[in-house]
């Protein structure tokens, strides 16, 4: 089942929040909390390219017009 336009709507609505919120609390964090997270993120296979994902966060968003 594929999703409705609403539902794709409220996803994208979503990582455009959490784009503002993974920026508020990166500017937040010492350069030791960032490497400490980074770290983890790697280790889980969760971000090993970056630790915030940024480009395909907004690679994303630019797709669907946020």
């Amino acid at each position: 089942m594929s999703p409705t336009k609403k539902q794709i709507d409220a996803l994208v609505s979503e990582l455009g929040k959490a784009d503002i919120i993974i920026y508020a609390m990166l500017n937040a964090m010492t350069l030791e909390q960032k490497t400490k997270v980074a770290k983890q993120l790697e280790a889980s296979g969760v971000s090993p390219d970056g630790m915030t994902r940024a480009n395909e966060r907004r690679a994303v968003l630019a797709q669907f017009g946020e």
